[in-house]
């Protein structure tokens, strides 16, 4: 079973008890609310800013160089969002998360990580159709985040899969992998349950 199959196989309960508490379905039936979309950039933006800081201390930058990830990074498309909706930066940033944060052993776990959050881009694209049809959110012109790649999406995924698939080629590898990938669900399951 190669690297990708396994994560899929092996997360599958994790991702899909975060689609159940994430609001996915008030997005994709177009009811979710302007406050609730505020609230759902409001935790994104503490679990990316929590998950990035530890992703760049760790060093995701020179271990893994194909990657590209300073381009990958959600916190500017995030900041952007934060201050079109008028939500007030300071409260926000003595907001704990909350949950355990992910334990990152190098280099493996790094892109257990960055498979979660980059495997949510995938989602963002059919996300971001649904909120530029939902009525409640018609004052706003960017979407961010959700947007985030745009027509590159595809094209990011596959950049990721290559350096995911050779690094999680070798046995010592997928272990590390897919118990960050579980870790980081399980942390914005916790995020979310708290603040949505």
């Amino acid at each position: 079973m190669d690297i990708l199959e396994k994560l899929r196989a092996e997360t599958r309960g994790e991702h899909d008890k975060l689609e159940a508490i994430g609001l996915s379905d008030k997005i994709m039936d177009k009811t979710l609310s302007l406050e609730e979309y505020k609230k759902l950039i409001r935790v994104h933006f503490m679990v990316h800013q929590a998950l990035e800081e530890q992703l760049e201390a760790n060093g995701v930058e020179e271990l893994f160089p194909a990657l590209d990830y300073e381009q990958r990074r959600k916190m500017p498309l995030l900041e952007q969002d934060i201050g079109e909706l008028g939500i007030a930066r300071e409260p926000l940033s003595r907001q704990e998360p909350a949950g355990q944060l992910p334990q990152l052993n190098k280099p493996f776990g790094l892109l257990g990580c960055m498979y979660v959050l980059e495997g949510a881009t995938l989602g963002g694209m059919v996300i971001v159709k649904a909120l530029k049809k939902n009525e409640h959110l018609s004052s706003l012109e960017n979407f961010h985040y959700f947007g985030c790649y745009g027509g590159e999406t595809g094209p990011q995924w596959k950049r990721f899969l290559e350096v995911l698939k050779d690094e999680g080629a070798h046995s010592e590898a997928q272990e590390p992998i897919v118990e960050a990938a579980r870790q980081t669900y399980q942390y914005f399951g916790a995020n979310f349950k708290k603040f949505l």
